[in-house]
Order: structure tokens, then sequence, then C-alpha cells
């Protein structure tokens, strides 16, 4: 799919970058509050940790009132826990919102619309209407043009999921990446295209982070009747996924 470059689209009028500093600046409130609330649930969750260490010890003889105590503490632990959690899930949506706003501002609003996602079986699955973005060879010769082709990629992921519930995985996962090919001539090597941006964004979603510990890579590429992408995330606990592609 070519992506064609109109100077009108991308050009923001003064009015609409009114808008987007106003949206950016109650992103940053919102942040700020998150942010803070997480900060004092942590403070207590480790003020409730070191009053468990001290009254285990204190009480360590008498089962039944250190029994007591644990039950007491680990429903406040957990209650602490829960909270954190929904602080950060709040905290990732403002990102999101923020990254979402900047990228759809150069983006091509059909490539987003062409692109598909689905999520079953706990796998996210991602097809692309074209082929990824090749890798610069300089990022000094980056234009504007380039720049709407690789915002398009990242835009559709967060236009995704400022509509999706987005869910971090809590184990490490593989992706997947599947590059289809109108004919061997036109196949690429695994090295030309350009990932970061994408796993970037797939980071604020689903990922727990990409670093090897957290996030493994598998590419292959198939014949096909066009030119197309397709992203996987699974799960490693279901890795055995990947057989089925």
């Amino acid at each position: 799919m070519e992506i064609k470059y109109d100077t009108n689209e991308i050009i923001s009028t003064s009015e609409k970058n009114d808008e987007r500093k106003a949206l950016n600046e109650n992103i940053y409130i919102s942040l700020e509050k998150h942010t803070n609330n997480l900060i004092e649930s942590d403070n207590r969750l480790a003020n409730e940790l070191n009053k468990l260490n001290r009254n285990s010890k204190a009480f360590k003889g008498d089962f039944d009132f250190t029994k007591e105590l644990l039950f007491e503490s680990s429903n406040k632990i957990q209650s602490e826990l829960n909270k954190m959690y929904s602080q950060i899930s709040y905290i990732q949506q403002l990102i999101g919102e923020y990254k979402s706003d900047n990228n759809l501002a150069t983006a091509d609003p059909e490539f987003i619309k062409n692109t598909q996602f689905s999520f079953n079986n706990d796998v996210l699955h991602i097809i692309y209407p074209s082929l990824l973005p090749k890798k610069l060879k300089n990022n000094k010769d980056i234009g504007i043009e380039t720049k709407r082709i690789t915002d398009s990629y990242t835009a559709a992921i967060h236009d995704y999921f400022k509509k999706h519930q987005s869910k971090i995985y809590n184990e490490k996962v593989i992706l997947c990446f599947i590059h289809h090919y109108e004919s061997e001539l036109a196949v690429r090597d695994h090295d030309n295209y350009s990932l970061r941006e994408i796993i970037n964004a797939l980071c604020t979603y689903v990922l727990t982070d990409d670093n090897p510990k957290w996030c493994a890579h598998y590419t292959d590429y198939r014949l096909s009747d066009k030119n197309y992408s397709e992203i996987y995330v699974i799960p490693d606990s279901k890795k055995d996924i990947i057989n089925q592609i």
C-alpha cells in the first residue's frame, strides 16, 4: 500500500496547535496526580511491610496472634497493590494518549483505518496493510513524508488502545514478525526493517519491558498475493502457537 503525502493534511493550524497544547497540559496534570498517588501507595506499602516485620519478630512465640497479624497485614498489602496497579494503568493510558496525540498529527488516517487488531487466546495480533517501514540509513535524512509513514504504524497502535483496554503481560513474550511478499524477488533481509518505534509503542500498552528477559523476537516470511506485515505478541507459556502461524 502506497501512503500518499499531502502537505495540507500535515501542516497544523494555530488553532489545532492550541488544542494539542491544552490537551498535553491536561495529560501532564493528570499524570502528575496519578504518579503522586502511586508514590503514596508505595510508601504505605513499605510501612505496612516494616510493621509486619517488626510485629512478627515481637510476637513470634504467639502463633495465633502472629497468624492474625499476618492476615490483617496481607489484606492491607493486597489493597495497596491493587491501588498501585490501578495507578500504573492510569499512567500507561495517559502516556498512550500523549503519544497518540502527537503521532496522529502526522499519521495517515486511511492507513490506521486499514490496520487490523485482534486479541484471542491471550495473543495480540496486528495486521498492517503494508510491509513494515524500512530502516533508515541516515537519521539526519528523515523528512516529513518519512515521518508520516513511520508515525502511521505507531499511531495505529495508539489509536487502537485509546478505544480498547490494554493488558500488560506479566511474563516473557515473543514478538513474532511475519512479512508477506508477492514474490521471492520482493523478499527483504530481516534487519532491513525498522522495529524500534513499533516495539516502543507496544511497550506502552502490553509489554512489561522489551529487554531480553521479558521479550524475545521471531521473524519469518510467507509468499502471498500482496505485500504486508503481521505482528503477534505471544506469551512464553503459549509459544507453541508459533508453529501454528
